[in-house]
């Protein structure tokens, strides 16, 4: 149920703000330039650490 509460949010987001980058943009824009960029940063490291793991289980 949280999860499609968040879903809609994102959703309302998305039509409110039609630019590229939601992710990030969305914190930049309610809390500021330091907390959208912690998002994007950790966002990269969790991507790029699930990228690598997953790799190595198909091998």
């Amino acid at each position: 149920m949280a999860i499609a509460l968040i879903g809609l949010v994102y959703a309302e987001l998305g039509s409110a703000m039609p630019w590229a980058g939601g992710f990030v943009r969305y914190p930049q824009y309610t809390q500021g330039t330091l907390v959208g960029y912690l998002t994007g940063f950790t966002s990269m490291l969790a991507y790029s650490s699930v990228a690598g793991s997953k790799w190595r289980r198909t091998r």
